[in-house]
């Protein structure tokens, strides 16, 4: 009877270890995926960056501008300086306006 307590004892004992050891992958392996997400980001930030200039060096406008639109919220994710170049760009993503003004007869 006194065996068995004891082996009761030691496999509760495990049994807490395990679930420590549970608990504190699970927060390793969730820090881990919000890691990699926000480097995912950042690749795909710099991505778009990367087709911007290209499609500035093309002189593409369209694309320039799309890439722009969406490198936008991505933005935040670049380092210091992907976030200057970035600045840089910015300025030339405004769309042209187009001139809606009627004439009057």
């Amino acid at each position: 009877m006194v065996q068995l307590q004891a082996d009761l004892d030691e496999t509760s004992k495990n049994y807490s270890q395990l679930e420590e050891t549970h608990t504190s992958l699970q927060e390793s392996h969730a820090a881990l995926q919000a890691q990699c997400t926000k480097q995912e980001q950042q690749v795909q930030a710099y991505e778009l960056l990367l087709s911007a200039q290209r499609a500035l060096d093309q002189e593409d406008t369209e694309e320039f501008l799309t890439a722009m639109k969406d490198l936008k919220p991505l933005a935040e994710n670049l380092d210091a300086e992907g976030k200057t170049l970035y600045q840089e760009l910015l300025p030339l993503a405004v769309e042209p306006q187009e001139n809606t003004r009627e004439t009057n007869p």
